[in-house]
């Protein structure tokens, strides 16, 4: 269900494709400002995905294994 004014997206498709385009287009900025916090894992019952710092860029892998944090989320 989408919140009103909010469309549904697919979790592993925007994390596989358009979330990698974002964070190479923000470029050193964004990887800067990730810099102190350390690896996020965001976990749905469809699939996880950890944001991590690799080689000074923001790095968005499958799964959550390595992640410092750890965030469970409903896919609603």
């Amino acid at each position: 269900m989408a919140l009103a004014g909010f469309a549904n997206i697919d979790f592993d498709a925007f994390h596989r494709d358009e979330l990698p385009r974002r964070a190479d287009a923000a470029g050193p900025r964004l990887a800067r400002a990730a810099a102190p916090l350390g690896s996020l894992g965001l976990r749905t019952s469809s699939g996880a995905f950890t944001y991590a710092l690799r080689d000074g860029a923001l790095a968005i892998e499958a799964g959550d294994a390595k992640a410092a944090t750890l965030v469970e989320l409903d896919d609603e």
